[in-house]
């Protein structure tokens, strides 16, 4: 194909930052060389009564950019591998006029098989495909679609529709780098050595939802259910399943299949089926405790507070400055993002639970004042209001900080001339909002984001991005504002990437360049901090940082005050204010009972159905629905159901993933030891090292051939290793523990050195031949 076109379809595909070298193409075998050994061969074969044909294409040798490797080369193979090896196949193809036989290996999945076998290809060779989760299940699911096809007997190459495959292929979405995306699945710590199921939607979210249950429940119909599931850690269902960060789908299993489950969509769907019967069967929590609660604010935090405080039977009272309760949500969260009722929804809820509100109160608080209405507990859940000024030269003063700006446009938009062109300096998820709001004021056409670093760098959500360009905004990396004058030149520093910072991201640095922008005015959204006059007037010492030291919950210095939420943490999000929130609550609860631990209420599933059901998923890539599209709910949560993975009831990716069956699931239901229904063991002689097993780990740095208990099979291999595990040798029991090395051990009291044990035996008891030595010392090594 050459080095130019090769480039060129990768970077069209997104695949942009794979660097080819254009010395290995000069070296390499050119095509017109190839079509001449290719005819020489057809002939030797054709005399010979024997049939040629070539294999396309195992990999692309590209330039090791990434310091994965020792060597200055690396392969590429996979999806980014299928629009190469298929063209190259189409164009033999026309050149042979289709009588050249072709196997095929590069990229198949279950979304071209099909496609690529009715050209007439044969073999196909599945490869990447089958080292992701599922694993070598994956070949079920397109044996099943290639076993429905009528024709399997082609004479020769279909060129033309070869021709078409190839052409689609350099477009094709599931090919798209977007598609599979950059986010990693993982939770965060160290891969547990029993009970490692984690759901890394679960450890993602800040509340640590039971996502995969109330995405169960949903699935199966049951809303009112799954709202008793979400209140049990979540205060704000409604607002949450519009407008939360959903930091869940970042690192959903789903990713490594098909796309992420739409997990903020199902909690919608559960607030809009199930609210009014989870209402109508919550019964209002009892007035228990004689301390009486302020909350000052009605923000997420203070709202998430006050819900969770009620619960426990606490007189719960909130001050709030405006005229209703929502705080940022209502306020500055742009209003064609959630609708008015959205918020009312959840803070009604919060009412009919006993908390009341008292709004237009003012803003200074005065904590005196408040111990002396009789309130023991007070909460702060104040914000950050305190606007940071933008660095910037020049006499325009049609300059605005986002806040304000955003607050304006809820209230009223008609009052913001903006004129017909709007700069928004910063590109988080705020920029996009303002950039967004700017295009809905009288006047203004045209929205332009301005940031200084790169688009790979872009602190906002991929979602939000995406809406504001469907908005039609449009964006300016690597840019820098220096200048603002009042005839509406914008100048811009143009910067380049240099080394990471301690963000981890590569530094953005000035270049000697420099353009103009005609603009009108300037939004920046660049960060705000905690109010720390109002912090000082409360009483509170906040350091230089505007940041108050802090306790259990929150709770500061002056016993019994706490601050929560971004006044506490800085500017961050809805759900980790619900969080903060719900600390604080837990913190009060235990000063007042330090017995005290919160129950959960959760549905019954039935385990041996999820087991069969999960199973089954683990196999079969589908579609993923658009949760922006109209949908049948019990369509949709169904849909959804069928390709959530339930990790946190069964994981065993490492088991899916390894090619040598290295890895093995042991089954301990019922086991008093285990809280998981398996436990993960690893069969040394098994496995060759390659670390797929590591790589699709969900823990961080989790590398199961390393870290799970392992079964050697000769002395050599266990002397050699550092995991912990097993060998029967000569009726031995060789037993490395924690670094530790025993010979025929007691099981002593250790509770994890018994589970240890525990599993030995099981495996012992229900496969003994896994502990069979290797017939020689040639081969152990």
């Amino acid at each position: 194909l050459g080095f130019e076109a090769v480039q060129s379809i990768l970077n069209g595909l997104g695949y942009d930052y794979v660097e080819l070298s254009n010395e290995s193409f000069e070296h390499d075998l050119g095509y017109s060389d190839a079509l001449e050994i290719l005819t020489r061969l057809r002939q030797v074969a054709g005399d010979a009564g024997r049939m040629f044909g070539v294999k396309l294409t195992n990999t692309l040798a590209v330039v090791n950019n990434r310091g994965e490797l020792p060597d200055s080369e690396m392969y590429l193979s996979g999806r980014a591998l299928f629009p190469l090896s298929i063209g190259i196949a189409a164009k033999l193809s026309v050149h042979f006029d289709g009588t050249l036989p072709i196997s095929f290996s590069g990229g198949i999945t279950i979304h071209n098989v099909e496609a690529v076998f009715k050209t007439g290809i044969r073999p196909i060779t599945i490869a990447t495909d089958l080292l992701k989760p599922g694993g070598y299940m994956r070949q079920v699911q397109m044996a099943c679609r290639l076993d429905r096809l009528d024709n399997w007997n082609y004479e020769q190459i279909d060129v033309h529709a070869l021709k078409k495959l190839a052409e689609e292929a350099q477009s094709e979405s599931t090919l798209m780098k977007n598609y599979r995306g950059e986010d990693e699945v993982h939770s965060p710590g160290l891969l547990p050595m029993f009970d490692c199921y984690e759901a890394p939607c679960v450890s993602a979210c800040a509340i640590r939802q039971h996502i995969p249950e109330y995405i169960r429940l949903v699935g199966e119909g049951r809303y009112r259910d799954a709202m008793e599931c979400i209140y049990e850690r979540n205060a704000l269902p409604s607002i949450t399943g519009h407008i939360c960060d959903h930091r869940c789908q970042l690192v959903c299993t789903r990713l490594d299949y098909d796309g992420c489950i739409n997990i903020r969509e199902i909690k919608k769907a559960a607030v809009l089926n199930g609210m009014e019967d989870y209402r109508k069967s919550r019964i209002k929590p009892k007035l228990s405790q004689n301390k009486k609660v302020a909350i000052v604010g009605a923000g997420p935090a203070g709202l998430s507070a006050a819900y969770f405080l009620a619960r426990e039977g606490f007189p719960v009272t909130v001050f709030e400055r405006e005229k209703d309760a929502g705080g940022v949500v209502r306020y500055i969260v742009p209003y064609f993002r959630i609708p008015r009722e959205a918020i009312s929804s959840d803070i009604d809820f919060i009412k009919e639970n006993g908390v009341e509100f008292v709004f237009n109160h003012p803003e200074n608080i005065d904590i005196d004042g408040l111990r002396a209405e009789g309130f023991h507990y007070i909460l702060l859940g104040i914000g950050t209001y305190q606007i940071r000024n933008l660095p910037i030269e020049g006499d325009n003063t049609a300059i605005y900080a986002s806040l304000p700006f955003l607050s304006q446009f809820n209230h009223d938009s008609s009052k913001l001339q903006m004129g017909s062109h709007v700069a928004v300096i910063g590109a988080g998820d705020t920029a996009m909002d303002c950039a967004r709001s700017a295009l809905r004021c009288p006047g203004t056409r045209e929205a332009t984001i301005i940031y200084r670093r790169a688009f790979r760098q872009m602190p906002a959500s991929r979602e939000e991005y995406e809406d504001a360009l469907s908005d039609d905004v449009a964006f300016h990396w690597l840019r820098s504002p220096e200048r603002f004058d009042k005839d509406g030149t914008l100048t811009l520093r143009v910067m380049e990437l240099g080394e990471p910072d301690s963000s981890g991201r590569r530094r953005p640095l000035p270049t000697d360049r420099t353009e103009t922008l005609k603009v009108d005015s300037l939004v920046y959204a660049i960060g705000d901090d905690p109010d720390a006059v109002l912090l000082t007037k409360s009483g509170l010492n906040p350091d230089k940082s505007h940041r108050v030291k802090t306790f259990d919950g929150g709770e500061t210095e002056m016993e019994d005050v706490f601050l929560i939420g971004d006044g506490r943490t800085g500017t961050s999000t809805i759900v980790k204010c619900i969080n903060e929130g719900r600390m604080a609550a837990d913190a009060i609860c235990r000063k007042e009972d330090p017995g005290w631990e919160r129950t959960e209420v959760q549905p019954f599933l039935n385990p041996a159905e999820r087991k069969r059901q999960i199973t089954g998923k683990k196999g079969e890539v589908s579609a993923k629905p658009d949760d922006r599209a109209e949908y049948a709910v019990s369509a949709f949560g169904q849909t959804e159901l069928h390709r959530c993975l339930e990790c946190d009831y069964i994981c065993n990716k490492c088991v899916d993933v390894c090619p040598n069956r290295a890895n093995i699931a042991v089954p301990v239901k019922n086991e008093p030891l285990f809280s998981n229904p398996f436990e993960i063991v690893h069969l040394d002689a098994y496995c060759n090292e390659c670390g797929d097993c590591g790589r699709y780990c969900p823990w961080g740095d989790g590398r199961p051939y390393i870290d799970k208990p392992t079964v050697f099979s000769s002395l050599a291999d266990f002397e050699n290793s550092e995991n912990p595990g097993w060998l029967l040798n000569e009726g031995n029991l060789h037993v490395r523990f924690k670094g530790e090395v025993r010979v025929n051990p007691e099981q002593g009291e250790d509770m994890e050195f018994k589970a240890f044990m525990r599993l030995y035996h099981l495996i012992l008891e229900t496969r003994p031949e896994l502990f069979s030595l290797l017939n020689t010392e040639r081969d152990a090594v």
